[in-house]
């Protein structure tokens, strides 16, 4: 990408006000993959425990990001909370997400109360199903984690579940692009990081996957440039996103 170019997508433009030609046609045209795509948000709404302003984030960054995604993703998103009773379903506009999100109280409930790997589980097994069921009828999806810091141990569980399916797209043939798991962590806080990282670096060789399906990020404030939101949307589902470096974005002043 030229120097230009990136720096033009460096602009901190509300996702709302990102027009087609706020991207290069290259960009452009990945992103157009997404209209293949269910877009389904796990927000971990726990992390209000710790920082309540990484919460705001953490709906900050849903919105924004569902805001580019239903631009493609014609269906609406989903988004789904660790803690939360609601579900978001077919969630088609900004409008809608907005509302959604502001029904959501801020929780304070301990970690131990839920358990992110429960939450990954039921939405990837409850796909497995439908995907088992209904074969190339049914839509890809791509999950958007977003998280706070969490402990070893948890993590631990994740990767079970991502490694199981994992597993069994690969006995069933499917695309390797047929599903992704983007995990954004939004605080620094824990030692979670680093293993978010090996998923995205090292699941596939460890296990020897048939498929890469994950990717990570990690930014401690909600202003994320438009590049790293594009990131964050298509790096589970597109290797050369997977793979690109991007500069650093700018700390919002929280």
């Amino acid at each position: 990408m030229k120097r230009e170019e990136a720096l033009h997508l460096q602009s901190h433009e509300l996702p709302a006000a990102m027009t087609q030609s706020t991207y290069d046609a290259s960009i452009e045209r990945d992103l157009r993959v997404l209209s293949d795509y269910h877009v389904v948000f796990l927000v971990d709404d726990l992390v209000s425990k710790v920082l309540r302003s990484t919460w705001t984030d953490a709906k900050e960054v849903t919105k924004n990001l569902a805001s580019i995604a239903n631009q493609y993703d014609h269906d609406g998103v989903d988004i789904c909370f660790l803690a939360g009773e609601t579900v978001g379903l077919r969630l088609k506009t900004t409008r809608d997400v907005e509302q959604y999100l502001e029904t959501l109280r801020v929780d304070t409930v301990d970690y131990g109360e839920t358990k992110l790997a429960e939450g990954l589980e039921n939405l990837l097994g409850s796909y497995m199903d439908r995907l088992a069921k209904g074969g190339a009828s049914v839509k890809k999806r791509n999950f958007i984690v977003i998280l706070g810091g969490r402990d070893e141990r948890e993590l631990g569980d994740v990767e079970k579940v991502l490694v199981s399916v994992a597993k069994q797209l690969d006995e069933g043939r499917y695309p390797p692009d047929q599903l992704g798991v983007q995990f954004f962590q939004i605080s620094n806080d824990g030692d979670s990081w680093e293993i978010l990282q090996d998923f995205d670096d090292n699941l596939r060789n460890k296990y020897r996957l048939g498929r890469d399906m994950v990717d990570a990020e990690m930014c401690n404030h909600s202003e994320l440039s438009a590049l790293r939101l594009v990131k964050l949307l298509l790096g589970p589902i597109n290797k050369r996103w997977d793979g690109k470096v991007l500069p650093p974005d700018e700390p919002s002043p929280l």
